[in-house]
């Protein structure tokens, strides 16, 4: 290796030496900070989705939810307030309401789990949007007809 070799690596050797722990340490921060804020960003799509089967469980419509979600928690995209509203008020919502009255019906946990598996009642709420708009009770009536 040349003089001029060598002190382009002893530079660069030096440089590692001296700088790699804290380069180190930053890129581990930012890697935890990327964590912090896909972590958060899960947190917020799951509260949108809860708030959602909440205002359906007071009778919103879709686009009275739009409104509140735009008003409320500054969700201005239609796009994302639908896969809010979807997951929520079409999901989440009837699957709580079949849940709830399973047990008051005197279904246990392990009851209602099984209820949903044989049933495929997951699929077909995410299938069949309409679904959501049915009473627990006719709701369950349903998915034990469609078998």
């Amino acid at each position: 290796m040349s003089e001029r070799e060598n002190g382009k690596m002893g530079k660069a050797a030096k440089w590692v030496k001296d700088n790699g722990l804290a380069l180190a340490r930053e890129m581990v921060g930012r890697h935890d900070d990327d964590m912090s804020n896909e972590g958060a960003s899960r947190q917020f799509r799951r509260d949108m989705e809860r708030a959602t089967a909440a205002f359906a469980e007071l009778g919103a419509d879709k686009q009275q939810m739009h409104e509140l979600l735009r008003k409320w928690f500054g969700v201005d995209s239609m796009e994302e307030a639908d896969s809010y509203i979807k997951e929520g008020a079409q999901f989440e919502y009837p699957m709580t309401l079949l849940e709830e009255y399973l047990k008051r019906e005197g279904c246990e946990t392990m009851d209602i789990i099984r209820f949903k598996k044989d049933h495929n009642v997951v699929e077909k709420l995410r299938r069949d949007p309409s679904l959501s708009n049915l009473t627990a009770e006719q709701l369950k009536q349903r998915m034990e007809q469609n078998e």
